[in-house]
């Protein structure tokens, strides 16, 4: 009986201590959280300039030809936002579902671009393939580098091939909810 509860008390030991590093994460979190909501608006004013200056290079450029004999449907870009470790729950299929809806109604000669290496893992299983991927930030500093390396490929593939439009999918992440994804052209 004395070892029954030597034994008790032991995983009771063990759920505080469990219970202490999930308080410890929870802290981590809230204290990334504090600090990507302190530079969120940089960050969007960052983004809303990279996507004018994408907006007007469309502009100028002639949607690339086809080749002889093949239909002279345009090519498309989709950009995916995805989840970067496998710790956000259905937060990954969810993006790659929309990141998909965004392909298909792109049609057929459109390219996916993908952000984060747990979507990434996701779309292979699927056997959707990326002409580019890159991971996640892990911290809010490390944004615009991230956001500098997609601007640069974009670029390259819009001068190597050509588009005639590019589609952003993103979270919209809302209180309490699971986020909405949202399709920006």
């Amino acid at each position: 009986m004395t070892d029954r509860l030597a034994a008790i008390a032991e995983r009771m030991e063990t759920v505080h201590q469990l219970g202490a590093v999930v308080t410890a994460m929870r802290g981590i979190a809230a204290a990334r959280r504090n600090e990507a909501d302190a530079r969120l608006e940089a960050v969007r004013a960052y983004a809303a300039t990279v996507g004018d200056a994408i907006g007007t290079a469309l502009a100028l450029a002639t949607p690339m030809a086809a080749p002889p004999g093949q239909a002279s449907e345009a090519r498309r870009i989709v950009i995916l936002i995805g989840a970067e470790q496998g710790f956000a729950g259905p937060f990954g299929d969810r993006a790659l579902d929309a990141g998909q809806a965004a392909l298909a109604e792109a049609g057929a000669v459109a390219e996916l671009m993908l952000l984060g290496s747990r979507t990434r893992m996701l779309a292979e299983a699927r056997d959707l393939d990326a002409v580019w991927s890159d991971a996640m930030p892990l911290h809010v500093r490390e944004a615009a580098a991230t956001a500098g390396r997609v601007a640069e490929a974009l670029y390259a593939r819009v001068a190597a091939h050509g588009t005639d439009r590019v589609t952003l999918v993103h979270a919209v992440p809302e209180s309490g909810r699971l986020p909405n994804f949202e399709c920006r052209r």
